[in-house]
């Protein structure tokens, strides 16, 4: 009985050895291709992991956040809008402390006429609300939150002195940024047109002074101001050509003794591109100004001295009607080109004037002359007369000339000069005559010299107080502005 166990056994486990050898034989050769099917099932499972253990990451992230801002909102002082005033030394009230930066990213116009400048500007403020701290270990170790400007107290900014109506500035910003110590940080760039008094003396050759002063309603702020430098290398990175060139900036606080108020002011430096004006208005001016003096050498006889001055003159309508058009009403001071205009129409009506002067002697002259030369004719003896005067035996008494109208008189023999006095008379009377005959014919060539070198002498002493006119009063203004 237990010979048949053991041989059924043995039998069922051939039998069964036999059916799983194939399988063993398919399985040890595709052992390649298993591998290259489940690795990736494995690799595709961990980036799935990775991804659901990040995407836990940012709502857990986010989920700190919006408790952080529920949190902020929910406190009475960003409710409230509560100041974050705080006592400070030396006042009996306490205040806030508002820290300011400010810089000039670009000048995007100057308009003389209206006396504006068109700024582009670039505003950090900072100050701290101790209500508003929080522990970083609570949130998720989140430092900054950006919170809605209407969420809690910002600072009432004007800019006082802008040509537009006057609005908050924080109406343009949508929202600040808080860290974890209270402090509050707010950006604004704007582009502002300003009110600036400006010095047009030096024109075009002009620097001016325009500041921008920013102004709150809040009594209870104290300013500290500085130069944003970050801003100002933006701004050298992004400048552009223009009419003007920003040399230099200075912020400073800006305080109004008469209602004990101050704000945030930045002071621009301004030069102007001269290139243009020294090529298109003040070169045409300078030559129109000496061509003024060139009518002295044009010659009498030609008769196109007053032509050619009243030419220029018309020529200077063209300026007068540029500065009309570009310069404010209610100067204080004159520009040094406007003087240089009016040198030139002044220098134009006296070259007219003294050419008219001339003009008229030199007729005087030519009339001179030939009235001369038609008493010379009449006065000559006809050739008959001196053929019988000068006969033997021919009477002294008086006789008449043929074709003269009037008598000529032939004194006596014993009236007559000795040769020696006749020779001397003679001399005398050529030698006045030719004289007298010099004089006038170059009277009024000399006039012409002696104009024109004196015209030649004023200009270039006029121009030369002008420059250095000018010169002067710009180091003056430069050194009251401060810089």
């Amino acid at each position: 009985m237990g010979r048949h166990v053991i041989f059924g056994l043995t039998k069922a486990s051939v039998i069964i050895a036999l059916f799983l050898a194939p399988c063993c034989d398919a399985l040890t050769d595709n052992d390649d291709e298993l591998a290259k099917t489940i690795l990736p099932v494995s690799a595709e499972t961990t980036d799935e992991a990775l991804k659901l253990e990040r995407g836990d990451a940012v709502d857990e992230i986010r989920l700190a956040l919006t408790k952080l801002k529920r949190y902020i909102q929910s406190l009475t002082a960003a409710k409230e809008k509560v100041a974050p005033l705080k006592p400070v030394d030396g006042l009996p009230w306490p205040k806030v402390r508002v820290n300011a930066t400010v810089s000039i990213m670009s000048v995007l116009g100057v308009d003389d006429a209206q006396q504006t400048v068109r700024t582009s500007v670039f505003l950090r403020l900072h100050w701290r609300d101790e209500a508003l701290r929080w522990n970083v270990s609570q949130y998720n170790g989140l430092k900054f939150v950006e919170l809605p400007v209407t969420s809690l107290w910002t600072p009432n900014v004007l800019v006082c002195n802008s040509v537009e109506t006057q609005v908050n500035l924080f109406e343009m910003v949508p929202s600040v940024i808080v860290d974890s110590e209270g402090w509050v940080h707010a950006a604004l760039s704007l582009v502002v047109d300003t009110m600036c008094k400006m010095d047009l003396t030096m024109y075009p050759y002009d620097e001016q002074f325009c500041p921008v002063v920013f102004f709150s309603q809040s009594k209870y702020i104290i300013w500290n101001v500085a130069d944003d430098r970050l801003g100002e290398s933006v701004a050298a990175s992004l400048s552009y050509g223009n009419e003007w060139d920003l040399l230099e900036t200075r912020a400073e606080v800006f305080h109004v003794k008469e209602y004990d108020e101050d704000g945030p002011m930045i002071m621009m430096r301004l030069q102007r591109k001269t290139t243009f004006y020294t090529v298109c208005l003040v070169t045409p001016m300078t030559l129109t100004s000496f061509m003024n003096t060139l009518v002295f050498l044009v010659p009498l006889q030609s008769g196109e001295k007053v032509s050619f001055l009243v030419t220029i003159f018309v020529s200077t309508s063209v300026f007068v009607s540029y500065f009309t058009t570009m310069m404010p009403r209610g100067l204080d001071s004159f520009p040094a080109t406007i003087k240089l205009l009016i040198c030139v129409m002044m220098e134009s009506l006296l070259s007219l004037f003294a050419t008219i002067i001339i003009l008229r002697r030199f007729h005087q002259e030519q009339a001179s002359s030939i009235r001369q030369g038609h008493q010379g004719e009449t006065n000559r003896p006809s050739r008959e007369s001196t053929r019988l005067s000068s006969a033997p035996g021919a009477p002294t008494s008086q006789f008449c000339c043929r074709g003269n109208p009037r008598a000529y008189v032939v004194n006596d023999t014993s009236q007559e000069f000795k040769p020696e006095e006749k020779a001397a008379n003679k001399k005398e009377a050529d030698v006045s005559g030719e004289g007298r005959q010099k004089s006038f014919r170059l009277t009024s060539h000399w006039l012409d010299r002696i104009c024109f070198w004196v015209a030649c002498v004023g200009n270039t002493t006029f121009l030369l107080a002008i420059i250095l006119c000018t010169l002067s009063n710009s180091e003056y203004k430069k050194a009251d502005a401060g810089f």
